[in-house]
């Protein structure tokens, strides 16, 4: 609920994404983060 009102209020989509891995966490502040991300989860 935290994050769907977060989200209102910043006109953003905001969700968690639960991993089984907590080495797998990666704080994504910046533009090269999320890179990184979406390049993890498209392997």
């Amino acid at each position: 609920e935290a994050l769907a009102k977060l989200g209102k209020r910043l006109g953003l989509r905001i969700r968690a994404v639960v991993l089984p891995y907590a080495n797998a966490a990666i704080d994504v502040d910046s533009i090269a983060d999320l890179d990184l991300v979406q390049t993890t989860i498209d392997r």
